[in-house]
């Protein structure tokens, strides 16, 4: 007993200065993406940019240390850039989807939204912002229309209001910035999370501390809904719970693809039976 509990602690010595140096790696600033185009959640105005996800990254930031460099990112560029590491982190409405989900870390949601579209109910030109997860609905909800996406999400609106197109898609949030007098309304139902993207880089060491913040910080982020995005909606762990549900079932059919690609059987009894046996 006394030999092992020596060897422990000639180990724990020799680790030290390890922990020590990785401790001192640990960065001290967080790079944050935003968009500063996406009212409710980012906008930028004469320099200034504010919004949902700004004010919850300088909490965050605050509290956890760290000093935040801003980083301006285009939504065609957004998946590149993440997998580049050009910033630890998006912050800027950022919807959670399959594709978006093999890369790094997507974080708890913090709210819930659906996609709508202002104009006709059935348009032949849709303008929509390029690069987004609105893009691939409109793409998908008007299959036979001719879809204009712009580079810049601002400008969608000036689409319809000059007659380019005979509709615009948006969201449940940004629709409330959009609206103008005469331009019908139609909206899907909320079931689309926004989230956080952290980059593969800081996956490992930023994802689980701003998802573990997230919970414990509930109650301001609740605060801040009711502020920017004009109505309460208190998530919890059932929320997070069956949202884990839908993320696992929307990301099966990718994994079926790949299975099938491998030869590998659709059904793994011992895989799944370590998976439940790991949640108990």
């Amino acid at each position: 007993m006394i030999h092992r509990i020596a060897a422990l602690l000639v180990a724990l010595v020799a680790l030290a200065p390890v922990a020590a140096r990785a401790q001192e790696a640990l960065p001290t600033s967080l790079r944050v993406g935003t968009s500063g185009d996406y009212a409710p959640f980012s906008e930028t105005r004469g320099g200034v940019t504010a919004g949902f996800d700004v004010e919850l990254a300088q909490r965050f930031a605050r509290e956890a240390g760290f000093d935040i460099e801003w980083v301006t990112f285009d939504w065609p560029a957004l998946a590149a850039d993440v997998a580049a590491g050009r910033f630890d982190v998006a912050m800027s409405g950022i919807t959670w989807t399959p594709e978006r989900a093999t890369v790094g870390f997507l974080t708890r949601a913090v709210a819930a939204t659906g996609p709508c579209w202002l104009g006709a109910s059935t348009p032949k030109r849709v303008g929509v912002n390029r690069g987004g997860a609105l893009e691939r609905f409109a793409r998908r909800r008007f299959a036979g229309a001719e879809i204009h996406a712009a580079d810049d999400n601002a400008s969608v609106p000036d689409l319809l209001a000059r007659g380019a197109v005979d509709a615009i898609v948006t969201d449940r949030f940004e629709i409330a910035h959009w609206r103008r007098a005469g331009w019908p309304e139609h909206c899907e139902p909320a079931t689309e999370r926004k989230v956080y993207w952290v980059s593969p880089e800081r996956a490992g060491d930023l994802g689980p501390r701003l998802d573990a913040w997230l919970a414990r910080n509930e109650a301001f982020v609740d605060a801040l809904r009711a502020r920017w995005l004009r109505a309460s909606a208190p998530r919890g762990d059932a929320d997070h719970a069956i949202d884990l549900v839908a993320r696992r079932l929307a990301l099966m059919p990718a994994v079926a693809r790949a299975k099938a690609a491998r030869g590998l059987p659709l059904v793994d009894a011992a895989r799944e039976q370590k998976v439940l046996d790991g949640a108990r």
